[in-house]
């Protein structure tokens, strides 16, 4: 009991921890989001903007968590939201995909290219 005790006090307080920072070789944030501008036709600068890039905004997010291995802190400060937005578009991404097949088709094509 005194060894849980130690290991649960030996562990950061709050924060995210992450379960998907296998190793492995793993895209930048840059290429992810060309990638996703490319799909949608949209400006980098309008991807990243609080209100633009529609579902690529989104999709760009999910995408970052899932091939980056970054943080959903990491993503929130480079698209200026908090890592609950991130959370948030991570799992409609996910609901949508499941549901919209021209999605889901979009985010082959783009993990295609990146992961390529």
């Amino acid at each position: 009991m005194e060894r849980m005790k130690r290991r649960l006090r030996a562990r950061p307080v709050g924060g995210e921890e992450t379960g998907r920072r296998e190793l492995r070789i793993r895209p930048a944030l840059s290429v992810v989001l060309t990638q996703v501008c490319r799909e949608v036709r949209v400006e980098r600068a309008t991807l990243l903007k609080r209100r633009g890039g529609g579902w690529g905004r989104r999709v760009a997010m999910a995408l970052a968590w899932e091939l980056c291995g970054l943080t959903q802190g990491e993503i929130g400060r480079a698209f200026g939201v908090g890592p609950y937005a991130v959370s948030k578009a991570v799992v409609r991404t996910g609901h949508l995909a499941l549901s919209d097949r021209r999605l889901r088709k979009a985010i082959i094509r783009i993990k295609s290219r990146v992961q390529t």
